[in-house]
């Protein structure tokens, strides 16, 4: 055997697995060592140095390979190599563990075909091969703190960067979801709720059907803004052919950052349609229908510009994880934004109007979206509360991390309370958890996964906040972002309330500056009927009303609105 050969780690306490996989790996020329178990594993990885490491989920008596594969990230000189989880079990609840154990990849022993599994492995090896039309990264730039202008990055003229958009033919789609629904075109067994069911998962397919239905070609049966009629106009012949000229995102699983921006935004968009069709359900099913659409391509201008404007996206994005809201780093860097390139492409594909405004509307303040005379305003208020309470819940990739608090007239409206918008929330978290499970299975394996985006809160939280004040709201995102951060919070004004049982977290608020004496001595009064050691307390108001003031001491003064990394920066 060649000096040159790779160094395998096979972990399996199958006997049999171990011997048939070790002769396949040894037969094309890696060289193998093998462990049946977690502690043989961690003692043979420092002595053997292998190159990759293809390890058991379930080692039986051995331990357990996901806990294996963590331990194994924290040893010396592990951090970049290569680990594939093996199981002969498709659990989304296995994929998803396995990627924040920090794994690259997830084999399926009951789908293996060695052909397939060795040229997988040479892939991981030898690394990512360059695809002929995936954009080379953005040069590093330093992060713009937030606040200030980043330098100048030549932004396209407006006129160029309106060709741009207006060239792209359509948005390219997740490949596996794309071919998944060319086989069922194909299959004689299909219904239309298989194929609604795949379609409503991309945002860029349902663009592509409803662009479909609704062109000239088919628009003589009248506007369609529902995917079953749609899948019913266009038929699974449409269907087929459909399927097949679909672009295909091929090169958004090639890096960590790229599948860790397609990750965001689909669990974003998907998250956002799941709540707006709940949201608007009070409506009727047709206009919860018109929500789940609204909220699916709410977001498209971002995948939109990202292949618009490829030299620069990766500029945009770093300004964005250093604080500055996305909107405002792709005007600086773009000309353009997200929201204006959806709103203007889906226009030029006749999309019905009424659906374009409705996604138009979901970045209003609340007073404009009340102002606006939408034909579609349940479904578009429900897409702008969902989007103020997955910003809150840091779901995906949202625009900036201002936690918005929604008014109780929007939310008597859309009928929710904060007791059903959380069971809400837990439905939410289990159709991520699904999506992200198919996401990693069809990532490539010399890929390393990209982090969960969206963090399911604790069932139990295991600390309390108590918030004086007198009424709670129907729906609470300073709340929700409190649970996500481990704190169950309850309401009151008296030192009897705040009691029992003792709160790790006091709190206080004011809207405008005549109501802050009262309110910062109610919290002051209520901290000092606690007694010592005292809880953390926070005062939150707009940054006018704090201006100059000197709290009282052991109060921390927090700006509203609210923004989510200041807020785990002050309860941290």
């Amino acid at each position: 055997m060649s000096d040159a050969a790779k160094r395998v780690l096979l972990v399996d306490d199958d006997r049999f697995v171990r011997e048939c996989i070790g002769a396949i790996l040894e037969h094309i020329g890696y060289q193998v060592r093998t462990a049946s178990s977690v502690d043989e594993a961690l003692k043979e990885a420092p002595v053997w140095s292998p190159e990759l490491v293809i390890l058991d989920v379930d080692l039986g008596a051995g331990g357990d390979g996901i806990t294996c594969c963590r331990r194994m990230r924290e040893m010396e000189g592990f951090a970049r190599t290569p680990i594939v989880m093996m199981t002969g079990l498709a659990s989304r609840e296995l994929v998803i563990q396995a990627a924040q154990a920090g794994a690259n990849g997830y084999v399926l022993k009951t789908t293996l075909n060695i052909a397939d599994f060795t040229d997988r492995l040479n892939r991981i090896l030898q690394g990512p091969a360059p695809t002929p039309d995936s954009a080379p990264d953005a040069p590093p730039v330093p992060a713009v703190p937030a606040g200030q202008d980043p330098a100048p990055a030549g932004p396209p003229p407006d006129q160029e960067g309106e060709r741009r958009i207006a060239k792209i033919h359509e948005p390219r789609a997740l490949p596996f979801l794309a071919t998944e629904l060319g086989k069922l075109a194909l299959s004689s067994g299909a219904t239309t709720e298989d194929m609604v069911n795949v379609i409503k998962r991309d945002p860029a397919i349902c663009a592509v059907v409803l662009r479909t239905v609704n062109s000239s070609f088919y628009r003589a049966r009248g506007k369609t803004l529902s995917l079953e009629r749609a899948v019913v106009g266009l038929g699974f012949g449409g269907l087929r052919t459909l399927a097949g000229s679909l672009e295909k995102f091929e090169d958004l699983l090639d890096s960590p950052e790229s599948a860790g921006f397609a990750l965001g935004y689909w669990q974003h968009s998907l998250a956002c349609a799941i709540l707006a069709r709940r949201f608007a359900a009070g409506g009727g099913a047709e206009e919860a229908e018109t929500a789940f659409l609204v909220g699916l391509l709410h977001d498209l201008g971002r995948p939109l510009l990202r292949e618009a404007f490829p030299e620069f996206y990766g500029e945009v994005l770093r300004d964005a994880a250093a604080g500055v809201p996305l909107r405002e780093a792709e005007q600086r860097r773009l000309g353009t934004d997200h929201l204006e390139a959806v709103c203007r492409t889906l226009t030029a594909w006749k999309i019905p109007p009424e659906l374009v405004q409705a996604i138009g509307a979901h970045h209003d303040s609340w007073d404009q979206l009340r102002r606006r005379n939408l034909e579609c305003f349940r479904p578009a208020a429900a897409v702008a509360v969902a989007e103020r309470v997955l910003t809150g819940l840091a779901a995906g990739w949202p625009d900036d991390d201002r936690i918005e608090e929604v008014p109780d007239d929007l939310a008597a409206l859309l009928e929710l309370r904060q007791p059903e918008l959380e069971r809400m929330l837990a439905d939410v978290y289990n159709d991520l958890d699904d999506f992200c499970a198919v996401f990693y299975l069809h990532m490539r394996e010399d890929q390393a996964l990209p982090p969960l985006t969206a963090q399911a809160p604790p069932e139990s939280p295991s600390r309390k906040a108590f918030w004086v004040r007198a009424a709670e709201p129907r729906v609470d995102t300073v709340a929700l972002a409190l649970r996500q951060s481990d704190f169950a919070v309850r309401s009151g004004t008296t030192p009897e309330q705040a009691a029992e049982p003792r709160p790790d977290l006091v709190l206080a608020s004011a809207e405008f500056v005549k109501d802050v004496p009262e309110r910062l001595e109610s919290l002051r009064r209520i901290l000092h009927s606690l007694g010592e050691p005292a809880p953390r307390a926070l005062f939150l108001a707009p940054e006018s009303a704090l201006s100059g003031l000197v709290p009282p001491p052991g109060i921390a003064l927090v700006n509203r609105p609210l923004r989510v990394t200041p807020l785990l920066a002050a309860l941290a």
